[in-house]
């Protein structure tokens, strides 16, 4: 009796120790501090994807309705309406716009702990998905600094509703938790599909736990995927419907074998951390990636083959088997079925589609580690942290030293310190309209704040109120990184029978007063 009152008076609510609890606190210190790190590093500069979310970010303030990423029928704008908070109260700058997607990192990995306490039944066993998932592997700290849509907020959506699943009781207390499901359900289909390998397996184990209150429930669960579907609904109300095989400017390019070929290799090797996303490098030079590899899928392999019937209960609504680590391993299922057929899966640059399944990743080896006999488990799972933090830091120390991100033109990388420098100089010319490659355009833009306005060319074009100006300013300015970009467009400019200014600022330079009037199509090239 003593010892139970006495274990009683550790515990805090939740059911954690207060050890524990201050374990967790430190892990989702350190999440914060690796991507903090990662944020203020060579890996962090702003790319014009980013730099487009913090114009949306600015544009929101000024009362301006976002329902996608700008520019697109696809990836909410939830995090950017987040941004736009931020931007309210902080400089305008790019760690701050940014400071959204390294909070909810965080989040993700607190939910993350408190799955995982439940997935190896294990208070510990929480605490090690969690700091599993704070380090590494490598891209999953990357992705996580950058402000490139609705990445992070697809993470943070899945595994909330991993855990409200696993909450929910066949109880009419229940509607709130089937309201907040559904909630999940509808933000998913709004902000990313990647959420929804997630949000299905979680879907369909509540359904089974409902049983006996599922008439009482399912309206609440409905009325949440409609408020979270909203600016989706209202979207497609003004726009005309798109469904989700619709959406984006994938390309179907490619067939089924090549995509899966390319899912596991090279995309799978950048997804375990064994492999640098962008240069394809090995992480540590010693260490096949092939091997470790192999010892995932393999892993995978005996957790589907232990852990068949839990599934097989999980997505046929029963109850008699299942287990939370089902939803896990099925989520992973249901993310490797429809991947070949995607119209997006022939980028093999990075692996951008694979990010919403860390959670699952860091979920899955923390069951594993729970497995094997309970003497070895510190050692093991100790060991595996300090290997994961070992290779992440490797390899963010080595894409660092190369430059191992987007955002570059023809080789040259766009130095994100160096736009308020060009602006000011395109300011002091009296430039206002400016034409540049989209990965430099956006980020001077951003820097702007509005003073000017850009025209991507070539690029995507994400805000067109800003490239009607410059079509419209009769003495629009050019820019290109220097080097072959800049000298290239120098020499495009000359030949078109035209004189230019040219400025160089930093890293830019800049073409100002081009005489007569040019437009990118009388010149052959516009630096990249």
């Amino acid at each position: 009796m003593i010892d139970r009152a006495h274990a009683r008076l550790h515990r805090i609510p939740g059911g954690w120790t207060t050890a524990q609890a201050l374990t967790l606190a430190g892990i989702l210190i350190g999440a914060t501090a690796i991507r903090f790190v990662a944020l203020t590093s060579t890996i962090g500069r702003l790319d014009g994807d980013e730099a487009a979310t913090g114009i949306m970010a600015r544009d929101i303030l000024h009362g301006h309705y976002f329902a996608y990423l700008a520019g697109s029928n696809y990836m909410g704008a939830l995090e950017q309406y987040l941004q736009a908070g931020t931007l309210a109260v902080l400089p305008s700058n790019p760690t701050d716009l940014r400071l959204v997607q390294v909070a909810l990192c965080a989040v993700t990995c607190l939910v993350v702990g408190v799955l995982g306490r439940r997935v190896t039944a294990s208070g510990w066993g929480g605490l090690l998905a969690a700091a599993i998932y704070a380090v590494g592997p490598y891209y999953n700290v990357y992705k996580g600094i950058h402000s490139h849509g609705a990445y992070e907020a697809a993470q943070l959506i899945g595994v909330v509703a991993m855990l409200l699943a696993l909450i929910l009781t066949p109880s009419p207390r229940s509607r709130w938790v089937a309201l907040g499901l559904g909630l999940c359900v509808g933000l998913g289909v709004w902000e990313s599909s990647l959420s929804l390998f997630l949000v299905v397996p979680a879907v369909a184990w509540a359904i089974a736990s409902a049983r006996g209150s599922l008439v009482g429930l399912v309206p609440f669960g409905i009325a949440g995927a409609i408020i979270g579907d909203a600016p989706s609904i209202g979207w497609q109300f003004v726009h005309g419907f798109v469904g989700p095989w619709s959406q984006g400017t994938g390309t179907s390019t490619g067939s089924i074998s090549t995509k899966l070929t390319g899912l596991v290799h090279p995309l799978l090797e950048m997804f375990l951390g064994v492999s640098r996303p962008f240069s394809d490098a090995r992480a540590i030079s010693w260490l096949p990636p092939v091997i470790i590899l192999a010892v995932a899928l393999g892993l995978l392999a005996a957790g589907i083959v232990v852990r068949w019937r839990g599934m097989w209960d999980l997505i046929t609504l029963r109850m008699t088997h299942r287990a939370p680590i089902d939803m896990v391993l099925v989520g992973f299922v249901l993310f490797g079925l429809p991947y070949g057929f995607s119209a997006f899966t022939t980028y093999t640059r990075e692996p951008r589609y694979l990010f919403t399944l860390y959670p699952l990743l860091a979920l899955a080896l923390a069951w594993g580690v729970h497995r094997i006999p309970r003497r070895a488990i510190p050692t093991v799972a100790i060991g595996l942290v300090v290997a994961v933090l070992a290779m992440t830091i490797t390899t963010l120390r080595a894409a660092n030293a190369h430059g191992e991100t987007i955002g570059h033109v023809n080789g040259m990388p766009i130095l994100t310190q160096d736009m308020p420098a060009v602006v000011a100089a395109l300011l002091r010319a009296g430039a206002h309209g400016l034409y540049a490659n989209y990965w430099l355009a956006y980020p001077i833009a951003f820097a702007a704040d509005g003073n000017i306005a850009v025209a991507p060319s070539p690029g995507l074009v994400r805000f067109h109120d800003q490239a009607a100006t410059v079509a419209r300013d009769p003495d629009p300015a050019f820019a290109a990184p220097i080097g072959p970009p800049a000298d290239a467009l120098q020499a495009a400019i000359a030949a078109s029978g035209a004189t230019a200014e040219r400025i160089n600022i930093k890293s830019i330079a800049i073409f100002v007063h081009v005489t007569p009037t040019r437009r990118p199509h009388q010149l052959r090239t516009t630096g990249g």
